[in-house]
């Protein structure tokens, strides 16, 4: 008999809120989702994982939008998801709070698995379910994007979106919400972020809260008897222990963890098409490509860490992970700083000073140059508003929504091309009472731009 794969009511929170704009029975989600309204009032409460995906195609209809799973996605706070959400939440930075996303994915939505990983490019997210579907991806990938904002209190722009679908009629739905290339009939579902991005801290984190939420999310997993939960549950104990810096990763104690013995759990993950080394070296990797891209810990102490017997076995190992030595994918990315418990980035209050240095022309170009190309866009659109505007306004001229401007302006305004604008207008009132900041180009910006 086959074990039925499930999800978290905890989905269909942000359902119901959606819903009631379109006019949308409660009762019509909880039938798509084959849960009775007492079922759903139940502590822990979860339903069939592919019926999901008759609860999207449920809001498609009511809404009169194919594209609705992005709106369902951006309208999604992590603590609308229970304790996941609320590990999320109290981690320490964004990194760390994807890391344990990816850990504890399976309570989520068992069938799906979660991955990330640090390239040259920038975190890669990659998306793997057992039985695609479009709109179960699109949420998920929308909230992937989403997220931050809820987090960490600042967006996150994307490099580019993968779709393993064949490509619609209609490709501007994804370009407006994305704001990123976004290529379909791909190898797999995925998300790029700018790694830089991934250093901010949450803004609840806590220590003790996110300690006592994940013992709370292991128990959980301990009950699963679906491959993904018991296989994240051993990926996150072996990282626990790497990160403790013993320098080895007792077997016998992640079994023992698990609720098995070593024989027993050896068993499982071999019923599994796998085994405790392969998912040993698979965290090992990952592990490893997060210190070299933090760029803080030599070679030498990163084997010692991963519990390899010396360096030399290490830049062996890594090379057949990544088909190159350590020092040359080292020498390939830019190294990143993902501090454990620092405070948000402060906003500059004088982020145009560097304007009075005699290079400013230059520094000028370089930081025009350096935006990609929809930030750059935003910017000339902004331009032809005058040297003020608001975001409303340039949302309406580029045809995009509000978050999607304000994500790719952010870094403009970090390098004080753009700065806020007192609110004293009655018109920058108004923007102000919509949550659309006024924002000043300056006049070298403008004359750059024009030039």
């Amino acid at each position: 008999m086959s074990v039925v794969t499930t999800a978290s009511a905890r989905l269909l929170e942000p359902v119901f809120q959606l819903a009631q704009h379109y006019r949308m029975e409660p009762a019509l989600v909880l039938s798509c989702a084959q849960l009775s309204s007492e079922e759903f009032a139940k502590p822990g409460a979860r339903f069939p994982a592919d019926h999901f995906s008759h609860v999207l195609q449920a809001l498609v209809h009511a809404s009169n939008n194919p594209r609705i799973a992005l709106s369902l996605g951006e309208a999604t706070q992590p603590r609308l998801l229970g304790s996941i959400g609320f590990i999320m939440s109290t981690a320490p930075t964004l990194d760390k709070a994807y890391q344990t996303l990816v850990d504890y994915f399976p309570l989520l939505f068992e069938g799906a698995v979660l991955k990330i990983e640090q390239t040259i490019e920038g975190t890669l997210l990659t998306i793997e379910m057992s039985q695609p579907d479009l709109q179960t991806v699109e949420y998920f990938l929308a909230c992937l994007v989403n997220w931050p904002r809820w987090l960490t209190g600042q967006q996150v722009p994307v490099s580019f979106v993968r779709l393993g679908f064949a490509e619609p009629d209609d490709i501007q739905p994804y370009q407006r919400f994305f704001a990123a290339e976004v290529e379909f009939n791909a190898a797999c579902n995925q998300i790029l972020l700018p790694s830089q991005y991934l250093t901010h801290s949450c803004l609840d984190a806590n220590a003790e809260m996110h300690q006592l939420h994940r013992e709370f999310a292991d128990s959980l997993l301990s009950k699963s008897n679906q491959q993904s939960a018991l296989v994240a549950q051993i990926r996150q104990l072996i990282r626990q222990q790497l990160n403790e810096g013993r320098g080895s990763v007792r077997r016998e104690q992640i079994a023992d963890n698990v609720g098995v013995s070593l024989r027993t759990l050896q068993r499982k993950l071999g019923a599994l098409g796998t085994s405790f080394q392969d998912v040993y070296d698979l965290t090992r990797r990952e592990v490893s490509l997060q210190h070299i891209q933090r760029g803080e810990l030599s070679f030498g102490e990163i084997a010692f860490q991963l519990g390899f017997s010396n360096q030399s076995a290490f830049q062996k190992a890594f090379k057949r992970w990544m088909g190159v030595p350590p020092s040359m994918y080292r020498q390939q990315i830019s190294p990143v700083a993902f501090a454990e418990t620092t405070a948000l980035p402060v906003q500059k209050t004088n982020n145009t000073a560097w304007l009075a240095n005699e290079n400013a022309e230059e520094q000028l170009s370089e930081r025009i140059t350096s935006l990609n190309s929809f930030s750059l866009e935003l910017l000339k659109c902004a331009s032809l508003l005058g040297s003020r505007f608001d975001l409303a306004e340039l949302g309406k001229l580029t045809n995009n929504p509000v978050a999607r401007v304000a994500i790719h302006l952010w870094p403009v305004e970090q390098a004080g091309l753009i700065e806020p604008v007192l609110q004293t207008s009655e018109k920058a009132i108004r923007a102000d009472a919509m949550n659309t900041p006024t924002v000043s180009i300056t006049q070298n910006t403008l004359r750059d731009l024009a030039g």
